[in-house]
Parts: C-alpha cells; sequence; structure tokens
C-alpha cells in the first residue's frame, strides 16, 4: 500500500491563511487563549527561558502563573495583533527537569482567563519530514506490542500538528491533530479510535516516538515529541522563501483549486508557512528530519537545499522564540534501501550529506544522521522504501542525539572511509575513523549483487554501473581494510554500498561496534565514493 500524500483541498491556502488570523483574533477578543501547539499534558523545554504564548482582547494586561511542582509569576510583554486582539508573551524562568507536574494559567485583566494542566519541563523535539516520517507505530516490526507499550512511558508527551497549507506564513496553527497527550496505547494510534483512518497516517509517528523513548530511556527526563509531517511531500515545501533562495530555486506554485492529487507536492514553502512557521515561538531542545524520497530525482540540488533549510529553520527558530539556540542539534535519516533500478537514492545519500559522506561537516554543523541504507525489507506491505524497521532508525538517531545534544561519550555514526592508497600489486587499502572499540565487521552480504566493493578507472560517473568493476575486501587490523579488483586496472575511484537497495536487514558488508551504549549494536559503515586516488596520493574524503 503506498503511503498517503497530500489530499486536503488546495483552495485551503490563500483563504484559510487569512481565516485563522480573522479566527484567532475572534477568539482572542473575546477570551484569553494559549496558541494552539500549548496545553495540558505538554512539556516545557528545560533549563532554558521556556516561551508562553497566545491571544487576549486588545487593550488588556495579562499575568502568567506557573503553579505546583513550579512557583512562577509573570507580566506578559503584550504586542499588537490587529483591531481586536493583541499577543501576550512570556519566558520563564529557566526549570531543571521535573517529572511531577505544574499548572499554567494566563489571567487577563477583562476577566478572562486559560488554563492548562499536568505540565512538565523536560526536552520538547521537533520530528518531521514525509511519508517516513509519518508512518505509523502500528505499523513497526512488533507493531501492536509497540502500541501497548506506550501505556509504560508517561513522562513522554504526544503532540501532531494537522495536514494544512498555506500561501503565507501563519501565526498559529489553524488546527490540530493531536493535541498534547500523555504517551499510551490510544494517544499512540490514531486507529483505536477510528480503524478507517490507516491510511492517512495521522499519529503517531513511529521514528519519533521510538527516539524520544530512546532519549527518555537514557536521560530520564520527560520528552516532548511535537510531530509535523506529511506524506509524499519535497523539501520544498518545508523550506521558507529565503532557504529556496539560497539555492536558487525559483518559486513553484500549488495547484490554485481541486485537490492535491495523490504523490504531489502542496507547493514551494505551503508546509513552512502552515506547519512551521507556527511552531517557532515555542523553545525547543532539537529536531529530527526523515525526508528525501520525494527528492531523489534532484539529488545534487539537495546537497544545497537542506543544509539551506537546517539553517533557516535554527535561524528562524532562534529569532521568533528568542530562547532556542541558533545551532540546535539537527538529525536526520539518511535514506533506507528500495528495490527500485535506479541509482537515484545512492546518489541521494551522498548528497544528503552535502557530498561528504558524513555529518557533522562545514556545510552542516551540529547535525547527526542515521545511516538505514542496510535495513532492507524487500517484503514491506507498505513498499520497500517504507521500511519496518523503525526502531533501529531510532536507536541510530538517539546515538546522534545523545552525542551531539547532550554530549554523551557514545560511537554514533559508524565508519567512515578516511583516505585510500592504490598499490602495485593492484589493491587498494581504505583507513577508518569512527570504528568503534572493536574495530572494524566485515561480514558476508546478503544481498543480489556481486559486490558491494566497486572501482573504476575512468569517466567515474555517481549515477551509474557503467566502468565500475567489483572487488573482494579482507580486513588488515581493525581500522584498515583492502579491497582486491576482479581485474587489473589504474584505479582511479572507490565506492561502497552504491545501490538502490544495498542488502537485506543488516546484511551489508562491513559494520564497526562500540562498548558503549549496552547493549552493543553493530552500526553500518557510511555509503561514500572516494575519487582520484593514485599511488602517490592519499585523498581525504
Amino acid at each position: 500500500r503506498p503511503a498517503p500524500a497530500p489530499t486536503n483541498m488546495a483552495t485551503l491556502n490563500a483563504l484559510l491563511s487569512v481565516l485563522v488570523v480573522a479566527l484567532a483574533a475572534s477568539d482572542a477578543s473575546a477570551r484569553t487563549t494559549f496558541a494552539k501547539s500549548y496545553g495540558s499534558h505538554m512539556v516545557l523545554q528545560r533549563d532554558e527561558p521556556a516561551v508562553l504564548w497566545g491571544f487576549m482582547a486588545k487593550g488588556a494586561s495579562v499575568e502568567v502563573h506557573v503553579t505546583g511542582t513550579v512557583e512562577q509569576h509573570h507580566t506578559a510583554t503584550v504586542v499588537p495583533f490587529n483591531s481586536t486582539a493583541d499577543r501576550w508573551r512570556v519566558a520563564l524562568e529557566p526549570e531543571s527537569a521535573k517529572h511531577t507536574p505544574s499548572n499554567v494559567s494566563a489571567v487577563s485583566s477583562d476577566g478572562s482567563s486559560a488554563l492548562i494542566t499536568d505540565v512538565l519541563f523536560g526536552d520538547v523535539w521537533v520530528c518531521s519530514g514525509q511519508s517516513n516520517m509519518a508512518f505509523l507505530v502500528e505499523n513497526a516490526v512488533n507493531g501492536s506490542a509497540e502500541v501497548q507499550s506506550a501505556n509504560d512511558y508517561p513522562l513522554i508527551r504526544l503532540f501532531t500538528t494537522k495536514k494544512i497549507i498555506s500561501h503565507i506564513p501563519l501565526v498559529d496553527l489553524p488546527e490540530v491533530e493531536l493535541p498534547w497527550s500523555v504517551s499510551s496505547n490510544e494517544s499512540i494510534s490514531d486507529d483505536i479510535h477510528d480503524p478507517s483512518n490507516d491510511d492517512d497516517w495521522l499519529y503517531m509517528s513511529a521514528v519519533c516516538f521510538f527516539y524520544g523513548r530512546e532519549l527518555f530511556n537514557k536521560l530520564n527526563v520527560p520528552i516532548g515529541l511535537l510531530n509535523t509531517n506529511w506524506g509524499g511531500t519535497d523539501i520544498e515545501s518545508w523550506s521558507s522563501p529565503e532557504a529556496l533562495a539560497a539555492c536558487h530555486s525559483s518559486e513553484q506554485p500549488a495547484a490554485s483549486s481541486g485537490a492535491v492529487q495523490a504523490g504531489a507536492n502542496p507547493g514551494f514553502s505551503t508546509l513552512w508557512n502552515a506547519m512551521i512557521f507556527p511552531l517557532l515561538n515555542q523553545t525547543i531542545k532539537g529536531a529530527i528530519w526523515y525526508q528525501g524520497e520525494a527528492n531523489a530525482h534532484m539529488a545534487k540540488h539537495y546537497g544545497c537545499l537542506q543544509p539551506s533549510m537546517i539553517k533557516d529553520w535554527r535561524k528562524n527558530w532562534a529569532a521568533a522564540s528568542q530562547t532556542t539556540s541558533d545551532t540546535f542539534p539537527f538529525g536526520f535519516v539518511q535514506l533506507a534501501g528500495d528495490v527500485s533500478t535506479t541509482l537515484h537514492f545512492p546518489e541521494m545519500r551522498w548528497y544528503q550529506t552535502a557530498a561528504y559522506g558524513y555529518v557533522p561537516n562545514a556545510a552542516m554543523p551540529n547535525v547527526f544522521m542515521a545511516a538505514a541504507y542496510d535495513l532492507g525489507d524487500r517484503t514491506s506491505p507498505f513498499g520497500s522504501v517504507h521500511i519496518r524497521y523503525k526502531q533501529d532508525v531510532a536507536y541510530r538517531l538517539a546515538l546522534g542525539g545523545l552525542a551531539l545534544a547532550y554530549g554523551e561519550k557514545v560511537d554514533w555514526s559508524g565508519a567512515i572511509a578516511l583516505t585510500a592508497i592504490r598499490h602495485t600489486d593492484n589493491s587498494i587499502s581504505i583507513k577508518f575513523r569512527n570504528v568503534g572499540d572493536d574495530g572494524l565487521k566485515l561480514i558476508t552480504p546478503n544481498t543480489t549483487m556481486a559486490s558491494l566493493w566497486e572501482v573504476c578507472e575512468s569517466n567515474c560517473l555517481l549515477n551509474t554501473t557503467a566502468n565500475w568493476v567489483p572487488a573482494t575486501a579482507s580486513l588488515i587490523g581493525k581500522v584498515t581494510l583492502s579491497l582486491s579488483p576482479t581485474t587489473k586496472g589504474n584505479w582511479q575511484a572507490i565506492r561502497y554500498a552504491w545501490r538502490s537497495y544495498p542488502c537485506e536487514h543488516e546484511q551489508c558488508a562491513l559494520y564497526s561496534a562500540s562498548k558503549l551504549p549496552t547493549p552493543t549494536k553493530l552500526l553500518p559503515a557510511l555509503p561514500f565514493i572516494i575519487n582520484k586516488i593514485s599511488l602517490a596520493n592519499v585523498t581525504n574524503v
């Protein structure tokens, strides 16, 4: 069954953009409210001045009171909104993580008030992307048991935005799919309430939940998961006009009438406007991102688009909230396998790293990545591109998050090819870094391909199999591998795992392992290509 793609009426865009502002103002003119991304059972960001904000009647003042485990009292800053309403805002004093709840009230001088209860202080992570981020917990491996396991994590809190498009940035979310909820078998699965919704993939994101669960199990702090995704969408939909302009992307408007067709995209910046921009005032710890399948046909351009979007999200979140770091940690998933015979995906994996082959790098600082190319799921009922091994994806993402966002000393990236030397006996030695405590592990790959190792003499293009010759591999110590091509040649390039579908689940050729964290799991070496090697020349990747 294919992943759900955008189906909202495209005519919602401009009209809804205006109506939501008018409705918010109408609401605010009658009573004091919190913004729609706030609510009972939410998590506020610990150790930072967490922002609270909302709407109020014109000309009133607002006092904000935090009571319970935390006691704080603030007079809100008020800014004009329109002729009948104002916006109020408070940045709390930083609080450490709290396992017991507080209540937050906003009380207006006009007598109206708003109250949210059962509020925890912990870490707030945004989860975004297309269908592999939308992919439900219940559809993952052991999905039924995983849904029930959500009852064991009441300190994980869940929120999902409504799928809405807009041609202009929206001040607040027009609607919410899942308001802030305590993790449970019901809040984790929309099918519990309406089994007919299964194809809509509304909530809860498997990668998002499993990532939050990994963090909670390690850190023992409340985790708030702010889920905003839409299957079938491209990165341009999630990027601001400024981020797109930095990559010389021209505007591609959404359809002006009728439904957005399955497999289509809602238009440049429309999801940025409607599903990211309204969240920018909120203080967050970081974000994770699973997207790229919809852009695989234009991999090289993605090498600009993704770093630009990350930089732009950081800049705008920091500017709007004034409390979120402008270098907040950002994690993404390198694309899993697809049984397609094209080479779009391996090229895309390379450009997901801005053609470095690894992160963080100069173009993508404070960014972490989970490689998923070795998690092949040929028989997935949702198509091989929608792997069911979302626990593995989240585990690998969480290792990167723990290392970059929390300073934990864990090996997380998988082995990275560092240098290559061609020898007179026709062999090539490759040295790796990030190999873990136990060094490289070479296994016999479970793949239909002759070899995941290839060498090339000339015209060594990324997106073709022409001129590439298979090679066999053997280990020389913990950090070095030797390649023996099947024929002799003046080899100028090497590549590894350059296949759309390299192998079955965890059955590619090269892995590494660390003693930490426990239990130890093997991590795949990152796919790579090295060009212009020679006897005398050592080339940095």
